[in-house]
């Protein structure tokens, strides 16, 4: 584990590099039991690595195996040697404790945006897909878009499975009931296109995390 400021911001899972079976996936298997078994771990989560203490991979909470990937840097202009192990590029390149205290400042002012609108992580994550930026949609005012936020978990919650990126009418289906929730509550009408775009990406990403 990794905690900066208290937070614990990245797990690592590194297999034995002298045993059989010790090999990347079944570093990232193991990752995946940790997030069904210790969810307490992972709610300010930013990273996790696999590794079998040569080759290593890195990916967030909601990545699938084919999103882990290598890390090249250390600097972040040069690559790495050749023949350079991977975990040390990885861990040298990416733990930098200056970034990791940015990371858990910023992680810190989500959880305390969230409590300041009593709003769910799921729910503050919609909140934010609404474009709350934009001076059109803040007239309508933080309990409005509290409404929507929470009700656009409901409707994912509701009418979404594990797969249904991949099934085009449970997408069409999705698409629908929010368009309609935003025209219910007053919505920007040449703002719906795009809030709507962006609901549905943020709601894959939740169905992946829960999946996962």
């Amino acid at each position: 584990m990794v905690f900066v400021n208290g937070l614990p911001l990245a797990v690592l899972e590194l297999k034995n590099p002298g045993g059989e079976n010790a090999i990347v996936r079944g570093a990232f298997n193991q990752l995946q039991t940790y997030k069904r078994d210790i969810p307490c771990l992972f709610p300010y989560n930013a990273l996790l690595v696999a590794s079998d203490g040569l080759e290593a991979r890195m990916g967030t909470l909601s990545s699938d195996w084919e999103r882990f990937s290598p890390w090249r840097t250390v600097d972040g202009n040069e690559i790495a040697p050749r023949g350079t192990p991977e975990l040390e590029t990885l861990v040298r390149g990416i733990f930098d404790i200056e970034h990791l205290i940015s990371l858990a400042k910023d992680m810190r002012h989500a959880q305390k945006r969230g409590e300041d609108l009593k709003l769910s992580e799921e729910e503050l994550a919609f909140y934010d897909a609404l474009e709350v930026n934009d001076g059109a949609v803040k007239v309508l005012g933080d309990e409005t878009l509290r409404g929507i936020a929470r009700e656009l978990v409901e409707i994912v919650r509701n009418n979404t499975t594990i797969d249904w990126s991949v099934k085009e009418n449970v997408r069409a289906k999705l698409r629908t009931l929010v368009k309609r929730l935003l025209r219910k509550y007053g919505y920007p009408p040449d703002k719906q296109e795009a809030a709507t775009e962006t609901v549905l990406k943020q709601a894959e990403l939740l169905c992946k995390e829960e999946a996962a």
